[in-house]
């Protein structure tokens, strides 16, 4: 009896039942079949020169579970693959636009039909344009249920906040989950989106007066990790125009300054003597959590070690 092709999505009503039917053709029929096309492969080559045998032997590259789409993604989990059947992998996606929506893909890795060890990525549920929390929740939830997965909400959340960090707060304030931690700082400083929320505030007082910075997020991030900065403002102070230099990280690590064109010198101490504000993320102000991250990693860097057992 001959095993049934693959289903065609003229057949269906709509596109989940067919990739409902498509995803349990592809569990149950497609790895026979690839069998039998294997077998078949392997009969009809036995009359192949042996340069043609060995270039069929020549292992064929797999796409990745990111392929579907040019938009910056992340694998939020991935499963397999089982070393006693043909390779196969399961993996929730999800992918964000420039403009800040959303996609979650649920996909597996299957083989592909009629050709020779080689093996593709499909996806069986795809759940596009979210904008906030509570679809993306549901989204991943659906995404598991159809792979009969069981996702594991901190490391997801973490791999989330290298894509879209903010994003990942609000998540996580949504399902009453930990604040994920701060990723590396080349990788806060790829989501030029964080500087559309809003700047950062950096204010000291001088001359029972206060005086305000404001700057990008990106810029705060370089300064609480370390890197070098200035800016220049124009003040008043007692009638006078003057400009102010503000210098961060200049002299040691977490230095600051701000210097008069004068000469004068207002301000002399650290960046955590400043008062800080910043854009805020379900009540969560990002410039000073950034800057307790940054002071979190740090201690934790020069924590004393255990002594070795004697």
């Amino acid at each position: 009896m001959p095993l049934p092709d693959p289903p065609k999505r003229e057949k269906f009503h709509n596109q989940e039942e067919f990739e409902e039917a498509l995803g349990y053709w592809q569990e149950h029929v497609g790895p026979i079949r690839g069998m039998v096309d294997r077998a078949r492969t392997s009969k009809d080559s036995s009359d192949h020169n042996e340069e043609t045998d060995t270039m069929a032997q020549e292992p064929q590259s797999l796409s990745s579970p990111t392929s579907f789409t040019r938009s910056r993604t992340v694998v939020l989990l991935q499963a397999g693959p089982s070393p006693l059947f043909f390779p196969w992998s399961d993996a929730i996606v999800v992918s964000r636009t420039q403009s800040g929506v959303f996609r979650l893909c649920a996909r597996k890795l299957t083989e592909a039909l009629g050709a020779r060890s080689r093996q593709r990525w499909v996806t069986l549920t795809d759940v596009k344009r979210i904008k906030s929390p509570k679809p993306f929740i549901a989204g991943v939830t659906r995404c598991a249920d159809r792979l009969h997965v069981k996702l594991d909400w901190d490391v997801a959340l973490a791999k989330l906040a290298t894509l879209d960090w903010p994003f990942s707060l609000a998540v996580a304030q949504f399902i009453s989950c930990p604040v994920p931690k701060l990723p590396p700082s080349d990788v806060l400083l790829s989501q030029p989106h964080l500087n559309r929320l809003g700047k950062v505030s950096v204010s000291i007082e001088w001359g029972h007066l206060v005086y305000e910075l404001p700057m990008k997020t990106t810029a705060w991030i370089r300064i609480c990790s370390g890197e070098r900065a200035s800016f220049t403002t124009r003040e008043w102070y007692e009638g006078e125009r003057f400009k102010a230099y503000w210098g961060f990280n200049e002299d040691e690590q977490h230095s600051f300054v701000v210097n008069g064109d004068d000469g004068a010198q207002h301000f002399i101490g650290s960046i955590e003597d400043a008062w800080v504000s910043g854009p805020s993320i379900c009540g969560i102000d990002l410039a000073q959590l950034i800057q307790q991250s940054y002071r979190t990693k740090e201690t934790e860097s020069v924590l004393p070690t255990a002594p070795p057992a004697t």
